[in-house]
């Protein structure tokens, strides 16, 4: 079940910093996520664009 929601993504050192201590989202999903939900969800939280 996770493989299926795995992704790997390229962001700068600037994003993950914005979304680990701006955003604490470091070691935690968005208030409300559940397993299944939008797995980038924390990312696009972060203003992160994914293409």
């Amino acid at each position: 079940m996770i493989k299926k929601h795995r992704r790997i993504v390229m962001i700068t050192h600037e994003e993950a910093k914005y979304i680990d201590d701006a955003l604490t989202l470091k070691v935690v999903m968005l208030v409300g996520w559940t397993f299944g939900n939008d797995s980038t969800a924390r990312l696009h939280a972060g203003g992160v664009v994914l293409s």
